[in-house]
């Protein structure tokens, strides 16, 4: 019982995905990847003649719905985005969780990569608090162009203390 308690204050998810790409008049591509029979929905919004593409790991709360402003700014500088939900987020099938997140950039990324064709050395990670814990998860194991993590933490257990009364 506990550990659902913390999961839902750490992972406050919102299923409603009230705005989409197409509010802002922005070309996207609305896609679903399979992480281990679950779908990790995201939206590739590409730019033409981008600098770059920047996948997009957003915080705990809400979902991709609420960072098109982000994804504006990001667009603004010249990037494709590619942002996706994690699992239990927005349109994205399963539970939240740690492991789920981790699955979740790393099928993004082969998405990115793999199915897209995005070289690496194109591709700017960015995460945003929770996101940036996932993102320096997969940095370690790919090599983007540049890693860059926004509003972090040091320690889970020092956020679980800071939004509860244990």
């Amino acid at each position: 019982m506990i550990s659902s308690i913390i999961d839902r204050i750490l992972f406050p998810a919102t299923r409603d995905v009230y705005a989409t790409p197409a509010a802002m008049n922005w070309d996207y591509e609305d896609l679903v990847v399979d992480v281990d029979g679950e779908g990790t929905h995201g939206w590739w919004i590409p730019l033409a003649d981008a600098r770059a593409t920047v996948l997009f790991s957003h915080g705990n709360a809400g979902n991709i719905a609420d960072r098109l402003q982000s994804i504006g700014l990001l667009r603004e500088m010249g990037f494709s985005v590619l942002a996706y939900d994690y699992g239990g987020y927005g349109k994205s099938s399963g539970k939240a969780g740690e492991t789920r997140f981790y699955a979740d950039i790393r099928a993004m990324w082969a998405w990115l990569t793999e199915t897209n064709g995005v070289p690496p050395e194109e591709i700017i990670l960015f995460g945003r608090s929770l996101g940036a814990a996932v993102t320096a998860d997969l940095a370690v194991d790919v090599q983007p162009a540049a890693v860059i993590i926004e509003s972090t933490f040091l320690s889970m257990p020092k956020v679980a203390r800071v939004h509860t009364i244990f």
